[in-house]
């Protein structure tokens, strides 16, 4: 597989030059490859956020690169317009990305700026909203009159309507139902995609990561959820304090682990210690009951 975004020595501090400067992201190196499925976790305050702020420009590295496509997205601030239509950003109170009169105008701003036919902008903005899940009968109202979660899917709408070949979602799904469809990016960066949602969409969630995978679709998952990450991640990474402390398969990266693992392997290492998943705990128990026949 090929690498679709990298992070390299990817460095951010805050305040820099004054007393309260802290370094939030520490000499970063991390490359996602195409069509497989990244869990990263890691405590609040650790970086994470700060880390997928990069990826569309929003924050600029105090020092090293992130690449797209090979292509250092800073080596060119021309074009950096075009680096934000291919790599959506929303953030994790998407709320305060509302702006405009109505949820129509609002929703389609992005493919205004691109240039797109009205033709073209309506179609967006129809698709976008019935992705997330937003009634038609919202689109000539204030975004301001929207419920919370209304704005949140108003809000993801707004950078699902500009169709970008990278998408980076901050706690998508929190306060939403589980009714909305799914666009096709080649690239999608989620944090906390499962925070809130019950155990039956989770399942939904992951039959969507797997059709998307199986598409060639690029997923990079930003979560506090292990056990959803240890049962549909391709890799995954932690976060501490500025750096990605471990990479490996979930297998690798949770079995045995003391500080982040998951309830399966926790309970049940001294039996089954490669456990990770209770379907895994499941697997052994009927083993060592047959074995016993």
């Amino acid at each position: 597989m090929s690498v679709v975004l990298e992070a390299k020595n990817v460095t951010y501090r805050y305040g820099e030059g004054t007393p309260f400067e802290v370094a939030a992201v520490e000499d970063v190196s991390f490359a996602i490859e195409r069509g497989e499925l990244v869990g990263v976790i890691g405590h609040t305050g650790s970086g994470k956020s700060t880390l997928i702020q990069h990826f569309n420009g929003l924050l600029p590295p105090t020092s090293g690169q992130i690449l797209l496509d090979g292509e250092d997205i800073w080596a060119d601030k021309a074009k950096l317009r075009s680096v934000r239509f291919r790599v959506g950003l929303c953030f994790q109170y998407p709320e305060y990305q509302l702006f405009e009169s109505t949820v129509y105008a609002d929703i389609a701003f992005g493919p205004k700026n691109m240039g797109l036919s009205e033709g073209e902008i309506d179609q967006r903005v129809r698709r976008a909203a019935q992705f997330v899940g937003l009634k038609e009968e919202y689109f000539e109202k204030s975004p301001f009159d929207l419920s919370g979660g209304e704005k949140r899917r108003a809000a993801i709408a707004g950078v699902m309507a500009m169709e970008p070949e990278v998408l980076i979602l901050d706690e998508p799904t929190a306060g939403l139902d589980p009714r909305g469809r799914v666009l096709k990016p080649k690239l999608l960066l989620l944090d906390e995609p499962t925070k809130g949602l019950d155990p039956f969409f989770k399942l939904t969630l992951a039959g969507i990561f797997k059709k998307l995978k199986a598409e060639g679709v690029t997923i990079f998952m930003v979560s506090h959820d292990i056990e959803f990450c240890a049962e549909y991640a391709d890799r995954c990474a932690m976060f501490f304090d500025g750096d990605i402390a471990s990479v490996g398969t979930p297998r690798e990266f949770f079995a045995g682990n003391s500080f982040y693992t998951t309830a399966a392997n926790r309970i049940a290492r001294q039996w089954a210690p490669e456990a990770i998943t209770w379907e895994e705990v499941a697997h052994w128990a009927e083993q060592a009951i047959t074995s016993k026949d």
